[in-house]
This record gives C-alpha cells, structure tokens and sequence, in this order.
C-alpha cells in the first residue's frame, strides 16, 4: 500500500500516507518497508529530512540481505552522509551488494578497486572486471573509470578505440580531447579538440582549473607538430604563392 500512495499506482500520490504505511511496516521487521522509510528520511518524502535515521533504516534493511540497501549504506559510509565515513566498512557493504548482482553496487565496488577505497593499495585487475560487469549490467556510473582502464591498461590490455567509445559515451572532453589530439581510438584532429572545449560546462569546468587550458595548449601544440599537419602547412604556402 505504501508503495502505491509514494508512487500513485491505483490511487492518488500521497507521500505522507506513504510514510505512514511504510513505518508500520518497517516497525514489523519488513526489509523493504525498512529501505522505503530510509528512502523517505533521506529524500525528505512525507516527513522532514533525516540522514541518520535513513541510514539506520537502510543498515537494518542490509543486514537482511536486501542489496539496495546493503549498496545504500556502502554509499552512506563512503561520503560520510551520516556523518561517519568509513571506506572499509563501505567496502564490505558494496562487496556484500554486488555479489548479489546489484549494478550500481558493482560500479561502486569497481571504483574502490580502482582508487583504493576501504583497502591498501589499487587493484586494478579486479576493478576492471568489476567496472566492465556494471557496465555489461546497464550501469553508466563508472564508465569513465572503465575508459580509464582501456586507455591507460589497468587491469587489461590497452584499447585506445575501446576507450574512446566509453569516453564519447560519458561526455569526458578532458579525455577525449587527449584522443583527437594524440590520435588514439580516432583520428587526430585539431577541430575536434577545441569542439570538445567549446562545451558550455566544459569551458566552465577549464577556467576554473588551469590544468585545463595548459593541457588544451599542450595538445594544439602537438597537433602544430605532427608531419602531416607541418605539410599541410607547405601546402597552404605553397598555394597562397600561386595566386599571388
């Protein structure tokens, strides 16, 4: 019932009756029940915000092997929403979520892998086969880390064409500059890269980091350098002295 008043199946939406069958459920020991009241305190639907209570619904709601949950606390712990952050036990929650299949629980646990959350070093053979199975899974939250793993050969062999794909795909104009202007997955194009610059949040993104444009600098440079964009160069001179 506290479904169908939180979504408005079957009858009118009502996020406080919603709340209110939720609670009673929950205060049964109903694991979902449990993760749609965390679900409420944490979106503050049918009652005021709490992230304390969200998180203590949704640990109860883990415990009973609920993955959404289990995956739920592993993001609470890992951002310190609760204001507790704690990589390992982040690392255990989202381990336990995606055993059980959970996409963005995968994800998530690909990316500790990845940049060693809740553990002492990277291992980036087992965050590529986490990252690729979210990805495989339908999950998009870690496709540039995925990227990563293909440009640079973590956890498995370069794949310049792979990577640019997935970057494409994520909207990752720092990287896919890094292909159009080193020719890696595509070929090198000096248009292309500052196409990639003139994104809105893009531009907004470089002036507020100068790596940004030093790297928007280094590219064209080396684009300027290559053998074919130096006879390109021949020939517009070559041409410009004709018509004179």
């Amino acid at each position: 019932m506290g479904c169908c008043f939180y979504n408005g199946r079957g009858t009118d939406k009502d996020e406080k009756k919603a709340f209110i069958c939720f609670e009673k459920s929950a205060y049964q020991g109903n694991k979902y029940a449990q993760y749609n009241l965390g679900m409420c305190y944490e979106k503050g639907k049918g009652c005021e915000k709490d992230l304390k209570k969200a998180f203590i619904l949704y640990e109860k709601s883990a415990e009973k092997g609920l993955a959404s949950a289990q995956y739920n606390c592993g993001r609470f712990l890992e951002s310190a929403l609760n204001g507790n952050k704690n990589g390992v036990k982040a690392f255990e929650w989202y381990t336990k979520s995606a055993e059980q299949g959970y996409p963005q629980a995968e994800a998530a646990l690909g990316r500790c892998y990845y940049y060693s959350i809740g553990m002492m070093a990277h291992d980036y053979s087992k965050a590529y086969e986490w990252l690729k199975k979210a990805y495989e899974d339908g999950c998009s939250d870690s496709i540039k880390e995925l990227g990563e793993c293909y440009y640079y050969g973590k956890g498995t062999d370069i794949d310049y064409e792979k990577a640019f794909e997935l970057f494409k795909e994520s909207g990752n104009n720092i990287m896919l500059m890094e292909c159009y202007a080193y020719g890696r997955g595509v070929k090198s194009s000096i248009e292309a890269v500052f196409c990639c610059f003139r994104n809105d949040d893009f531009k907004i993104e470089a002036i507020k980091d100068n790596k940004i444009l030093y790297q928007l600098g280094k590219y064209i440079q080396e684009i300027e350098n290559t053998p074919e964009s130096k006879q390109n160069r021949i020939n517009i001179n070559k041409d410009s002295i004709k018509k004179r």
